[in-house]
């Protein structure tokens, strides 16, 4: 209720990302951020890639193609360290290009709330 209103329906309606410059920079970043990262997955499909995530400062994964030495692998410097093989590679570049996707199709959209008095 909103001040003596029913809320009696809501519906998805297109706007223009015009409109609010903030909300479409705020939905511009995932998307450009998850087509990078799933265009990583889809480019070493082949051999698997290797997470590593830093300690420090932002968590951007670092994606190393195939299985990582243990040699190369510095524990101060990376927290966490994964290996995901082909097919794992590809279902991470799908999950991420379609959540980028997402982001992609919400910047078009919003709610539209019908209310009704009490």
């Amino acid at each position: 209720m909103i001040s003596g209103q029913k809320l009696i329906g809501r519906e998805l309606i297109d706007i223009s990302p015009l409109d609010n410059p903030l909300r479409t920079a705020f939905f511009a970043l995932p998307v450009i951020i998850f087509t990078y990262l799933s265009l990583q997955f889809f480019k070493n499909i082949t051999t698997g890639v290797t997470l590593l995530l830093p300690r420090t400062g932002l968590p951007w994964p670092v994606i190393y193609p195939g299985k990582l030495p243990k040699s190369k692998f510095n524990p101060k410097k990376y927290y966490l360290s994964s290996y995901d093989g082909p097919l794992m590679t590809a279902f991470l570049g799908l999950f991420l290009f379609a959540a980028g996707e997402f982001f992609l199709v919400i910047m078009f959209k919003t709610f539209s709330y019908t209310f009704a008095p009490l």
